[in-house]
């Protein structure tokens, strides 16, 4: 009898459960269902989607899948592993680091040496011509030789104390007549008629005084040479 009353309630509460569910599963929104369900889908797999009971998309949960489930660790495909992409990229570059020890040391090269130009000689310059010396009546000395050329009144040229002297512009002038000018004065030394000697041609005798013989001095030429 007992047994039978404990088995009676067994089944009633059995029973009572079974309807609990039942009408909770009406209530209970079909994302809820699904986002236990996909609780134990694999991470490694496509991204959830969830959904409500009307087949709408639900954005919230779905984004906050993604981030939450989103990991930077990748699955090693030969060991089942996950390995952290950080250590992946340490590992690359201590790896790829080129050996110091094996690497090729520069050589030193020796420098050529300099060649240096040998000077060319330069040839010593010519030596400056000498200047020919003035000629007479142009500066330089006169010889008696090229005042006996000038012999007559209209080229008159005459020495006086070693002196050269063009007088032909004076001969018009001269006080005591031009007819002193003449062969035995043109062209010659005058410095004894200056003196008071006779000039035998023109017979004319007269002593010159220095004042008197300043009259011919603008009519230089030149020293007698």
């Amino acid at each position: 009898m007992i047994v039978k009353k404990i088995v009676t309630s067994a089944l009633i509460i059995s029973l009572s459960s079974l309807g609990v569910i039942l009408v909770a599963g009406l209530f209970v929104p079909t994302s809820f269902l699904s986002l236990m369900s996909g609780s134990k889908t694999s991470t490694g797999g496509a991204p959830i989607i969830a959904v409500d009971r009307n087949g709408s998309k639900i954005d919230a949960l779905s984004s906050g899948r993604q981030e939450g489930g989103t990991n930077d660790a990748t699955p090693n495909e030969t060991t089942g592993t996950t390995q952290d992409p950080t250590q992946s990229k340490e590992s690359g570059a201590s790896t790829t680091a080129p050996n110091s020890q094996s690497s090729p040391q520069p050589t030193a090269q020796t420098p050529k040496p300099s060649i240096v130009p040998t000077p060319t000689p330069t040839a010593p310059p010519a030596p400056a011509p000498t200047p020919a010396a003035p000629a007479c009546g142009s500066g330089g000395p006169c010889t008696a030789a090229q005042v006996a050329a000038h012999n007559t009144q209209a080229n008159c040229w005459v020495i006086y104390n070693n002196k050269v002297y063009n007088v032909t512009g004076f001969v018009s002038r001269h006080q005591g007549g031009r007819d002193v000018f003449n062969g035995n004065t043109c062209g010659r030394d005058i410095s004894s008629y200056i003196s008071g000697a006779r000039e035998p041609t023109s017979g004319k005798q007269y002593k010159h005084s220095s004042s008197q013989m300043s009259d011919i001095n603008p009519y230089y030429v030149a020293n007698l040479g």
